[in-house]
This record gives structure tokens, C-alpha cells and sequence, in this order.
């Protein structure tokens, strides 16, 4: 275990100087010796072990509030089990076996969150680079991405463009591409700014991938949002609510949508309509309509 410990103390001094992707592939390489190498002696969870997955659970907490990285209910409820896991284990009100399906769940997350990190790398945009970054990346249990583009004023190059609509012609007409392949390419040309072709990516994928309906439903909202046909946005954004959702992502959406169609109008009866539409569907938003 002295590789993991060490792993751990690593990655302890690379979040203090906020090198969290390094910091993130250090604790990756420790869970792994944790979960998988094998040794002769049984693992002792002790109060050096509790100490370091503790550790390991709040530079995750800092990875986690990038943002590159959207906070969702899987992520949340994984940290909070753990967090109570932790409490609870110190207090002598689980067993090791319990403290045990904690730490693998950690490490579970953190695999996850080091694919992040590689792809972000990839496309060169490292993770915690950027305040505002180009891309955020939402996970889901089964550790796919769904990412989402912050839209820039230039755009991207013709070459880039051309891969892209390429890539779509191969994806549309493949049979056989997987869920997740069709989504980082829907991904992909919603960050182009081609939001067509990005709409008929994600309407194949409601089609041969009906569990990823809702989140496919959200992003044709976008992608109509950013072709400023908000009311249809809207229309997506609800489907995809009534589809299951993450109600805070879609109250978001609406509210920029009729805002958006509310700065259009002149008329304050119109403006009205869409005030107390929002009002009616999201009664405990935060987020205030305000009118012209």
C-alpha cells in the first residue's frame, strides 16, 4: 500500500499548486493500486487509510468545481456517500466492508473524471486552463460525457468544419455507431456552429438510443436556441424535462429562451405571456424574467 500513500501525498502537493489534472491522475494511479493490486495480507482500513481517502475526496471536490465540469445528481450523490461513508465509518456505524464500497465508488468517479481529463487534454484544452473554457463536460453513471460548447465569435477553420460534416455523413450512415460516438460528434458540430447538422445527429440518436432521449431532447433546444428559434428551443427544453431531465439544467435553458424572446418584443402584453409562462412552469426559480 506504501504506492497508493505515496500517490496520494503527490497529489496532495500538486492541488496546492493547482496542477489538479496532474493531481487527478495521481489519485487515479492510487485507487487503482487500492481497488486491484493484489496482496498478501488483508487491506487494513485503518485511521491512515480513512485519512488518505479523505484527502483523496476533497481534492476531487476541487476538481469538481472547474468549470469544465457540471455538476449533476450522480456526482453529487457519489461525494455525499462518501462524505457520510467517512463520517459514519470513524464513528464505528458501518463495517469495512461498508467503508469499502465507498472507496470504490470514489475511485469509480475519479476514473471517470481522468477520461475527462484526457479528452479535454486531447482537444487541447486542459482542465483548469480556462475560467471560461470552451467545452464543459457533464457525466453520467456509466461514466459517458455529454459535453456542451461555449459558442466562440470566430468559430473554427474550414478544414475543421469539413472533418466535422464528414465525421456526421460517416455517423448517420454507420449502423453501427454507439451511442456515445453519435453523441461526442452531435457535440462536436454543436461547437462548430453547425447546428443542423448537430439537430440530425441527436434526433438518430433518440431513435436507435431511446434512454437518451432527455439529454438528446435538451441539446436540440440548444442547438435551436443558438439558431434563435426560442420558443421552439423551449418547446425541446420541456420535452426533455417531461423525458426525465435534470430540472435546474432545464429551468436554465427556458428562462434564457424567454428572455431572449422577451428582449425581442415591444408589446408588454407579449412580454407578459412569456413572464408568467416561465413563472407558472419553474414557481421556485431563482432566475428573475425582467421585462423591457
Amino acid at each position: 500500500m506504501q504506492h497508493f500513500y505515496e500517490r496520494i501525498e503527490t497529489a496532495k502537493e500538486l492541488s496546492k499548486e493547482n496542477k489538479l489534472d496532474k493531481a487527478l491522475q495521481q489519485l487515479d494511479e492510487a485507487f487503482r493500486i487500492l481497488i486491484y493490486e493484489e496482496t498478501e495480507e488483508p487491506l487494513l482500513i485503518d485511521g491512515k487509510m480513512v485519512i488518505a481517502v479523505d484527502a483523496a475526496r476533497k481534492i476531487t471536490i476541487q476538481v469538481l468545481d472547474l468549470p469544465e465540469i457540471e455538476r449533476n445528481g450522480f456526482i453529487d450523490n457519489t461525494m455525499d456517500f462518501v462524505k457520510k461513508s467517512i463520517e459514519d465509518y470513524l464513528q464505528d456505524k458501518i463495517t469495512p466492508d461498508a467503508f469499502w464500497e465507498a472507496m470504490v465508488e470514489l475511485g469509480r468517479l475519479m476514473y471517470f473524471l481522468e477520461g475527462v481529463s484526457e479528452y479535454l487534454q486531447k482537444k487541447g484544452l486542459p482542465l483548469g486552463s480556462s475560467e471560461n473554457p470552451a467545452l464543459t463536460v457533464a457525466l453520467a453513471e456509466d461514466g459517458s460525457m455529454q459535453l456542451y460548447a461555449r459558442i466562440s465569435e470566430d468559430g473554427i477553420s474550414l478544414e475543421e468544419a469539413s472533418d466535422m460534416q464528414q465525421s456526421f455523413v460517416e455517423a448517420i450512415s454507420d449502423e453501427n455507431a454507439g451511442s456515445m460516438q453519435l453523441i461526442n460528434l452531435a457535440g462536436k458540430l454543436l461547437t462548430g456552429q453547425q447546428f443542423k447538422e448537430a439537430i440530425k445527429v441527436y434526433e438518430t440518436i433518440v431513435f436507435r438510443f431511446p434512454e437518451e432521449t432527455a439529454q438528446c431532447l435538451n441539446a436540440i433546444g440548444a442547438c435551436y436556441y443558438y439558431l434563435e428559434d426560442y420558443e421552439l428551443a423551449i418547446q425541446f427544453y420541456m420535452k426533455a424535462l417531461e423525458s426525465g431531465e435534470l430540472k435546474s439544467r432545464v429551468e436554465y435553458n427556458v428562462w434564457e429562451s424567454c428572455q431572449s424572446i422577451i428582449d425581442r418584443l415591444s408589446v408588454r402584453k407579449e412580454q407578459m405571456k412569456w413572464k408568467f409562462f416561465f413563472e407558472d412552469k419553474f414557481p421556485e426559480s431563482k432566475h428573475e424574467i425582467v421585462l423591457g
